[in-house]
């Protein structure tokens, strides 16, 4: 499991923020896809 930091959480809460001045769907979409990038490299650490 990934663990997010305090900083972390706050600068993808940043880029949700940056990005919904544009668009609220990417501004959801983003952050949950980086969300799930993270999901991938724990399963991949796992695999090793």
């Amino acid at each position: 499991m990934v663990i997010w930091s305090h900083p972390a959480m706050a600068d993808l809460r940043s880029i949700h923020d940056f990005i919904a001045q544009d668009s609220r769907f990417y501004a959801k979409k983003v952050p949950q896809d980086i969300r799930n990038k993270t999901d991938i490299l724990d399963q991949l650490r796992r695999v090793r």
